[in-house]
């Protein structure tokens, strides 16, 4: 009869159990080496640069550097496939905007990542509310003098774009479909040039972020006429919101949030979400980022994900409604 030997059978058993338990055992070390935050906005810019700063505060909390790769490029979408297709062990984060998130889907035919079923949702990070501006020579004294002047003249008034398809674009068309005005957009390059378009006279208003809008309007170059959150901003409290103007219920500002590639296991999800919620409640960080024009906005990952749906069905039916498009 012959002897069974059991060393490589025992052997091989432990191995295969240790392959098993591998994924496990790494998510619970997580995280070992330095992350990789996917950033799609060139740097250099508000994003990149708010990016940074959250990237900072968190890799405190997480014990490891956070590394911001910039992939800029088609309506951020290129920095989003990138995390879409990444390996889900969480050292690859993306940095999402709500642009990339519920409106380049809907304007961008090649787009190769889905919102609700590429990523899993961490939190919400921070946000931005726009001004409505106008020329401080302007006769438009209030936001009712300029729907008054839209309606009585249909497309005598002329908007800045910063890019078709951009969401400081989305939401001045918003606007204006809620108002019943008809306007015409003229294209710029940027926000910057768009401003200097204000300031030439060459449109008679724009949106923006008061981070990009606040130097002009204190040096008296420019005059907000309101603000496009549910809620007045400290900076600018005489400024009305566009849902006291009569816009009910109008809400629409520029929102950045933590995600991950679909699959991530939840323990690494976990350490990433109480990283995040320690920063966000740093009295010094809410600070820091209100001095850039941004509040934080600390959610659960239900929270973001309601979000993300309400803002994906409304932008999608403005965008059809407009035949609006991005080759």
């Amino acid at each position: 009869m012959k002897k069974t030997t059991w060393r490589p059978i025992l052997s091989t058993i432990a191995l295969g159990a240790g392959l098993a338990l591998s994924p496990l055992v790494s998510a619970q070390d997580y995280p070992s080496r330095p992350v990789m935050m996917v950033v799609p906005f060139p740097a250099g810019g508000g994003a990149d640069a708010l990016a940074r700063v959250l990237g900072r505060e968190v890799e405190k909390r997480l014990g490891q550097p956070i590394v911001v790769d910039n992939a800029p490029g088609a309506g951020s979408t290129i920095g989003f496939s990138r995390v879409a297709n990444a390996a889900p062990n969480g050292y690859t984060l993306l940095f999402a905007s709500s642009s990339g998130l519920v409106m380049a889907p809907h304007l961008y035919s090649n787009v190769t990542y889905k919102t609700f079923e590429s990523f899993e949702p961490i939190s919400m990070l921070a946000y931005s509310p726009y001004l409505l501006a106008v020329n401080s020579k302007s006769p438009y004294k209030g936001y009712s003098d300029l729907v008054r002047e839209g309606k009585a003249h249909p497309g005598k008034l002329n908007w800045a774009s910063p890019g078709v398809g951009t969401s400081l674009h989305l939401t001045l068309a918003l606007i204006l479909d809620q108002a019943g005005v008809e306007a015409q957009p003229v294209s710029y390059a940027g926000g910057a040039a768009s401003q200097m378009g204000l300031l030439r006279e060459e449109v008679q208003f724009l949106v923006d972020t008061p981070s990009s809008t606040g130097p002009h309007i204190k040096s008296g170059s420019t005059r907000a006429l309101a603000v496009t959150s549910l809620q007045r901003l400290d900076d600018y409290p005489d400024v009305p919101t566009l849902d006291e103007l009569g816009l009910k219920g109008f809400d629409s500002r520029a929102w950045f949030a933590m995600m991950a590639p679909k699959g991530t296991p939840k323990v690494v999800l976990e350490k990433i979400s109480a990283a995040i919620k320690e920063t966000l409640t740093d009295p010094e960080v809410i600070k820091g980022l209100k001095d850039r024009g941004y509040i934080t906005s600390l959610s659960t990952p239900e929270e973001l994900t309601q979000t993300m749906r309400t803002e994906y069905d409304r932008w999608g039916k403005l965008i059809r409604a407009k035949n609006i498009r991005v080759n």
